[in-house]
């Protein structure tokens, strides 16, 4: 579209405006077509905000990416029901498409493990090992280990000092978000130049990509998918989810109150009970000390208790739940929430 001579921005959703701050920038650029990535970062306000677009802001062309999982968890097809749109599903590999991939690749000099096979044995790398897929493909036939193995394999011969920066960062791009340079120092506990050091071996391995030197994420959110799953099944994230739950936390104490921003999104999403039993393999122990680690900075939180109480009645013990939920701030103030997961635990008690 670019191409064709038509004014095309870009919107990041990860910037700190704020829906309504965006939705004015888009208002003022006024652009022609408007392409928005993970916008399901916005959970169930990614629908709405994307109608509000097209009303107000007025692009000609709306494109927003989403996985298809999130699509229908988060109900866009009724918060679009108003508008003129369409969805397209990203398609496997067409034998077409695998020819064009196939040229690219070998007028770039970057076939790997393909260089000197016949076109037929090329074609055959990418239906059969890659199942037609553009990303696997890329970096399963080209290097000659399927994809999984190729990452596992990254994750285990990362040394300690990186492994640890590594594991933070994923986590934050499994999630949706990305950190900053110094919520990385934070969360590792180390303020000194040689986590700097280890950030920009990082960047330099391309493991880790940076956008404005202040935006880290891994360079593929399916990558840092399979990088915390990695991490999960070998029982190691329990030190990266506490650190960037304590730095994001201690960022959260210096915000005035009921301010949403990029990093508070991002501490709600990883405070949430069933995503820190999810990520640490449902181990009570590891997310019960997990929780201990920032209720000084968080203690003061209803949402934090509402959580860690949470995680007690589903997954945790009966006998916990007395200390850290009921009664407790949940009953102070009138929420249905609060009220619904206290009456959960009346009825598990019974």
């Amino acid at each position: 579209l670019d191409a064709q001579g038509r004014s095309v921005s870009w919107l990041d959703a990860q910037d700190d405006e704020g829906l309504q701050g965006l939705r004015d920038a888009v208002r003022v650029a006024a652009p022609d077509v408007l392409a928005i990535d993970n916008i399901d970062v916005y959970g169930h306000g990614a629908g709405p905000f994307m109608a509000d677009l097209v009303e107000r802001a007025s692009p000609n062309l709306l494109i927003a990416a989403m996985r298809g999982t999130r699509y229908e968890q988060l109900q866009v097809e009724s918060a679009l029901k108003d508008c003129h749109y369409g969805q397209v599903v990203v398609p496997n590999l067409e034998d077409s498409d695998i020819s064009l991939l196939v040229n690219a690749l070998t007028r770039a000099n970057r076939l790997g493990d393909l260089r000197g096979k016949s076109v037929m044995e090329c074609h055959d790398a990418f239906r059969r090992r890659a199942g037609r897929q553009l990303l696997v493909a890329l970096l399963s036939a080209t290097s000659g280990r399927d994809f999984e193995e190729n990452i596992e394999s990254e994750c285990q011969e990362l040394p300690a000092d990186l492994s640890l920066l590594y594991a933070i960062i994923a986590l934050a791009t499994h999630l949706g978000g990305f950190v900053t340079p110094a919520e990385v120092v934070m969360a590792t506990g180390d303020v000194d130049n040689e986590t700097l050091n280890a950030l920009r071996r990082l960047q330099t391995q391309q493991l880790v990509t940076s956008r404005g030197n202040d935006r880290l994420r891994v360079r593929h959110r399916l990558i840092a998918d399979r990088v915390v799953d990695w991490y999960s099944r070998n029982g190691q994230l329990r030190e990266p989810a506490a650190g960037l739950l304590f730095a994001l936390a201690s960022e959260e104490l210096s915000r005035p109150p009921h301010t949403r921003t990029r990093a508070s999104e991002l501490l709600w999403r990883l405070l949430s009970h069933s995503t820190l039993a999810r990520l640490l393999g449902q181990n009570a122990a590891d997310v019960r000390s997990t929780y201990q680690e920032v209720e000084v900075a968080l203690g003061s939180s209803y949402h934090f208790w509402l959580q860690r109480g949470s995680f007690e009645i589903e997954s945790g013990s009966l006998d916990h739940c007395d200390t850290v939920s009921y009664p407790h701030p949940w009953s102070d103030r009138n929420h249905y929430k609060g009220d619904t997961a206290c009456g959960y635990l009346l009825l598990k008690k019974a």
